[in-house]
């Protein structure tokens, strides 16, 4: 008969087999144990205590189970599997060291950006996963690029004006922080804006462009006729003038005096005075011309150089050749 005194003590007692005696004899046993069945994550184990005792040569046997408890599912020290759906869910697995069972969280997500996007540059926004597992917090990270930003440029200015036969340039500065790109326009030549006024001077007449000292349609004058301005007489000098028709340029000139007197008509009868004779007696002088006819051939001869010199000069001042205020003065219808 054995007896257990729990796990770790056994004895058993041996009792004579004679009729009418009943002398007994106690054995202390030597206790083995082993796991015969191990326990797992969710199932018991059994551990198995063999107490054998020797007697009478002979080797007697009992034995005595123990349940182990379910071993329970380890996670220690195990990393999470993580499963995100987009930026805004994930989860995360822990997987058991012992089997194959899993236990899954979902995480509280947050966000930030870790790195701007400038102009040129993409950025990064961080999403972070948290989840607490046996008492202890987990992360996991994801990123997302955020596109460049792109220039954001001014209204911008005119660095080299356009002219009528040369381009400009417009430059564009970059308004955000930290960004000193530019970017440059072409701007077109502007081509010439002719006044519908006509210049001109004596030799012809042009429109000019209001902008340059371009010219074009630039042609000689069409003159109409002549208008005296004033009669030639025999010793003062005449004057004539024309006009252009498209421009109005005036031209004048002068007309020389004659160097000639008309004939004095003090005859109160009409009839025409006889030519005067320096012979009193009626013949004519042996010398030739009197003294008075070779003095109107040298004034008028005179007057005939003055008319041609005065015409000359005009003509010169006219064309700027020659300039001043006295020039102005005697030549005041000339401009």
């Amino acid at each position: 008969e054995w007896a257990w005194k729990g796990y770790t003590s056994a004895k058993a007692t041996f009792t004579c087999t004679r009729s009418g005696c009943d002398h007994t004899k106690e054995v202390t046993a030597d206790i083995t144990n082993e796991v015969t069945t191990e326990a797992t994550c969710e199932s018991a184990g059994v551990r198995t205590y063999t107490a054998t005792a020797t007697f009478g040569e002979k080797q007697y046997t009992d034995t005595k189970t123990e349940t182990l408890a379910a071993l329970g599912h380890d996670h220690e020290g195990v990393q999470p599997t993580w499963a995100w759906d987009g930026y805004t869910s994930a989860k995360a697995t822990f997987k058991c060291t012992r089997c194959t069972h899993t236990e899954e969280e979902t995480a509280d997500i947050k966000s930030s950006v870790t790195t701007e996007a400038t102009c040129e540059g993409t950025g990064v926004r961080t999403y972070t996963a948290t989840v607490t597992f046996g008492e202890q917090k987990y992360t996991d990270t994801k990123t997302e690029t955020i596109d460049a930003l792109g220039h954001s440029w001014d209204e911008g200015s005119v660095t080299k004006p356009a002219t009528c036969t040369e381009k400009g340039v417009k430059t564009f500065a970059c308004t955000r922080d930290g960004c000193d790109k530019t970017r440059t326009e072409e701007i077109p030549a502007a081509g010439h804006t002719y006044s519908e006024e006509w210049l001109h001077d004596a030799d012809g007449h042009w429109h000019k462009c209001e902008s340059c000292d371009a010219v074009t349609q630039t042609e000689a004058h069409a003159w109409g006729d002549w208008t005296t301005t004033k009669e030639a007489t025999a010793t003062e000098n005449g004057s004539r003038s024309r006009e252009c028709s498209v421009c109005g340029e005036e031209q004048s000139e002068v007309i020389p005096a004659t160097g000639t007197q008309p004939a004095p008509d003090d005859d109160p009868d009409g009839d025409p005075d006889p030519a005067p004779d320096d012979d009193p007696d009626g013949s004519v002088s042996d010398e030739g011309l009197s003294d008075g006819a070779i003095a109107g051939i040298v004034i008028g001869c005179t007057v005939g150089a003055l008319a041609i010199a005065y015409v000359v000069l005009a003509i010169l001042f006219k064309k700027g050749i020659v300039k001043g205020a006295f020039f102005s003065r005697i030549f005041p219808f000339i401009k």
